[in-house]
């Protein structure tokens, strides 16, 4: 199996909802680690029973 690494990071804001079945997750993705970071903390304070994860990828452009 071939690993495609790409040469640009990105960082995905995921945020879902434990238990709830019917309610999909919300991903974003941004360039700017800072403003990914501050907006995950948004999302987290402004609905705290959901779930809000940051994760850093690489993509190819």
């Amino acid at each position: 199996m071939r690993t495609m690494k790409g040469n640009n990071p990105v960082w995905v804001v995921a945020q879902w909802w434990p238990g709830e079945v019917d309610v999909p997750p919300l991903i974003e993705v941004y360039k700017d680690p800072e403003y990914a970071a501050e907006e995950a903390r948004i999302k987290q304070a402004d609905d705290p029973h959901s779930q809000v994860g940051i994760f850093m990828t690489w993509v190819k452009e």
